[in-house]
Parts: structure tokens; C-alpha cells; sequence
């Protein structure tokens, strides 16, 4: 167990171990917490270079079938794409891969189909 300030001592973690995902749960309620994450998950989310899984505090507990990954399909995405098909061949789940285009068209989308 490690005790102190939040960000510090997660930040030195990170930096002196190998880490592949970090999983935080999420508290609160009401529209505030769908606007904003809390001090916390934002930090993780945008300061720390390692994927975050944020779960919130009244989520089903459940066995994951399925993964549902959301990319613009960047050449930086590759990486992301390889850990989220080792991640889905250790739970034995499928991928479901939703392509987020600024088109509006169809022909673009079904390209990828």
C-alpha cells in the first residue's frame, strides 16, 4: 500500500514500474459527475501516459464479452489497436471497432465495413 498525495505518489509508481492500465473507479452523482469526471479521473485521463479504465461506482460487476473500442483510425492508433486485442484474447471477449468520422456520409463508413 502506498499512502500520500494522489497525483505525486501515482506519478512515481508509474514512472518506476512497468504498467500496462491503470483502473480507478469513479464516484458521485447526478449531471455534475457526467460533466465532470473529478479531480482525480481527469487527472489519470489527461496527465498520465498510460491507458486508463475508469469504472463507475455503481457499475454492473459482470464477465466482459465484449469490447467496444471508438478510433478515428490514425496511424497512432496501432499500438491502442494491439493492447486492446491482447487485452480481449485474455478475457476471451470479441471487439467490436467504432469508426468516428466527421463525415456525415455512409460511403465513407461502409469503406471500412
Amino acid at each position: 500500500m502506498i499512502i500520500g498525495p494522489f497525483t505525486t505518489e501515482l506519478s512515481r509508481l508509474l514512472e518506476h514500474e512497468e504498467h500496462g492500465l491503470l483502473v480507478m473507479g469513479t464516484t458521485g452523482e447526478g449531471r455534475a459527475e457526467q460533466v465532470y469526471l473529478g479531480s482525480y479521473a481527469a487527472y489519470a485521463i489527461n496527465d498520465l501516459l498510460i491507458p486508463t479504465l475508469l469504472i463507475p461506482e455503481k457499475a454492473a460487476v459482470r464477465p466482459i464479452k465484449q469490447l467496444v473500442y471508438a478510433t478515428t483510425m490514425e496511424q497512432e492508433d496501432r499500438n491502442i489497436i494491439q493492447a486492446v486485442v491482447a487485452l480481449a484474447y485474455l478475457m476471451q471477449a470479441m471487439i467490436r471497432v467504432v469508426l468516428i468520422s466527421s463525415s456525415e456520409s455512409t460511403a465513407e463508413t461502409e469503406r471500412y465495413q
